[in-house]
């Protein structure tokens, strides 16, 4: 191909032409190496301080855009703990989202230690018709918890500080904050107790602003105290106090489990499971869904605490004569119920879904990384010295074969022609 150095001989045009050619070359280089390594840079890492994250992809499919919207995720962390990567008590959970960097609002439901522990995460924005990704970590044995419901949810309340919150309740009627250690331990020791001795109507009101597309969530005990408590879910109620007759006067939709007449809507909706009883001292979810005017977006569910959750609603309305925005509340028409936690979401038909995705390890090296990672998929720290040179030597065993060689082949064409003419003169 010839000796470079023969440039020496070579006419001080024919040295401009090989000099421009050399830097061309150059120039191509450069400019390939960069485009070969600009791809895709995996999410940063939330923290060094946790080891282990795994990806969670939420499937929306409806056709608009949910901002601050809570999704449920559901984790298998009875396997985690016994690997030993996540605290028995789940504190070390975090969220992030889709850049792996920003936390994001979480509460733990639980049941810890579970196959199917439920958390609930509100995420910022949800773009329609997508499938976004967030990242839950853990992988920390000195973390604290950081679930809180008060931040993730639209209304929220566990009675953990052991009496009735006003800024949370209003419109209540026999309600009040005790003590009841049978609840599950994750939840505290108090509840909210709607008592009703000799009267009728036991309620509190959701201190919310009126919304119509919601889901409510209770945990509650029938504790068979008075008799039947018939309650315990409503939503979209407008008034102030519920009347006890006539029925057409109540506001609102109400959803009963109990013994008599088993799992029905009671007022402001029609349908019926007939026979599905109530079981009483048992602790019980029930979820209540209140979407848009359809009926079939009106549904409800209930499933003994510690049992998997249904993943279908088995009461659905066949009518609905409430519709319009209104505050979640809690009522008993008789009896005593208890309640441990209380929550209410926004809802969408159809709700993004989830899916876990593999667990990832914390890389060996979490400093701040070159936005350029060269071929074969190897990183180099930005605060690395001769950054440029190395990507260099990384990027050019490949390049060359397309680049260099060709561009010296003309070079040495050039420089041979050139010696010819200066051979003749």
């Amino acid at each position: 191909m010839g000796n470079l150095n023969s440039l020496v001989g070579i006419p001080r045009n024919g040295r401009l032409s090989c000099l421009l050619l050399i830097l061309l070359s150059i120039s191509m280089v450069a400019v390939l190496a960069r485009s070969c390594c600009v791809s895709a840079q995996p999410p940063g890492w939330f923290s060094k301080d946790w080891g282990y994250r795994i990806p969670v992809d939420i499937t929306y499919t409806g056709t608009v855009d949910l901002t601050d919207f809570q999704v449920k995720v559901v984790v298998d962390t009875s396997s985690l703990i016994s690997a030993g990567k996540m605290q028995s008590d789940c504190d070390d959970i975090r969220f992030t989202d889709s850049d792996g960097v920003t936390p994001i609002n979480f509460w733990v439901e639980g049941p810890l230690n579970s196959p199917s522990t439920v958390i609930w995460v509100e995420v910022p924005h949800i773009p329609a018709s997508s499938t976004k990704t967030i990242y839950m970590y853990y992988g920390n044995a000195y973390a604290s918890s950081a679930s809180d419901g008060d931040a993730t949810f639209v209304f929220f309340d566990d009675f953990s500080s052991g009496t009735l919150d006003a800024s949370k309740w209003k419109y209540t009627k026999y309600a009040s904050v005790i003590e009841d250690t049978s609840q599950p331990a994750e939840f505290g020791k108090y509840v909210l107790r709607l008592s009703v001795s000799s009267a009728t109507h036991a309620y509190a009101a959701c201190n919310m602003p009126p919304m119509r597309d919601v889901a409510i969530r209770v945990l509650v005990n029938d504790t068979g105290t008075y008799g039947d408590m018939d309650g315990v879910a409503g939503l979209r109620w407008t008034g102030t106090t519920l009347v006890d007759f006539p029925v057409s006067k109540r506001t609102g939709i109400m959803v009963e489990h109990d013994t008599d007449c088993g799992f029905h809507f009671d007022w402001g909706a029609t349908g019926a499971v007939i026979g599905d009883y109530m079981v009483k001292s048992v602790w019980e979810w029930q979820e209540f869904v209140a979407y848009g005017t359809q009926p079939k977006d009106h549904k409800a569910k209930h499933w003994n605490y510690g049992t998997p959750e249904p993943d279908t609603y088995s009461l659905v309305a066949t009518s609905v004569s409430h519709t319009d925005p209104g505050l979640a509340f809690l009522r008993a028409w008789s009896g005593e119920a208890h309640i441990a936690v209380v929550t209410v979401r926004k809802h969408v038909e159809p709700p993004p879904t989830t899916t876990l995705g593999k667990e990832e390890a914390k890389p060996a090296s979490t400093r701040r990384r070159s936005p350029f990672p060269p071929v074969g998929g190897v990183y180099i720290p930005v605060n690395k010295p001769r950054v440029a040179l190395i990507l260099m030597q990384r990027c050019l065993p490949w390049i060359a074969p397309a680049v260099i060689l060709p561009a010296l082949h003309v070079l040495a064409r050039k420089l041979k022609r050139t010696r010819r003419r200066l051979e003749r003169e």
